[in-house]
């Protein structure tokens, strides 16, 4: 997953896909991706996202409202049957005096 730039307020979209060692897709029963931010207090806050089957790719989508400007940080993995997949990523959210607060 690369590292992208949203404006705040966007809805985001999460996809994954799970390769082995040899970059062939890897067939998982279900995956969540779990998201680390500020919220638009300033306090720290996570999110937990069911991700739904879509072909070989996992995706859902997150509300980023409810977060500050900023990097947010998440994480993605398969439920834990061997062999566990698992994936890191980050992305930011960009705002200016023009977005809502809400």
């Amino acid at each position: 997953m690369a590292s992208d730039v949203f404006p705040r307020g966007a809805t985001v979209r999460i996809s994954v896909q799970f390769l082995d060692a040899d970059g062939a897709p890897v067939a998982v029963g279900s995956a969540t991706a779990y998201l680390s931010y500020r919220d638009i207090d300033g306090v720290r806050a996570s999110e937990v996202i069911a991700l739904s089957q879509s072909g070989d790719n996992w995706v859902g989508s997150w509300d980023s409202r409810v977060a500050c400007a900023g990097t947010i940080s998440g994480h993605v993995r398969s439920p834990p049957s061997l062999p566990i997949s698992a994936a890191n990523f980050s992305f930011s959210l960009q705002s200016n005096q023009a977005n809502p607060s809400s």
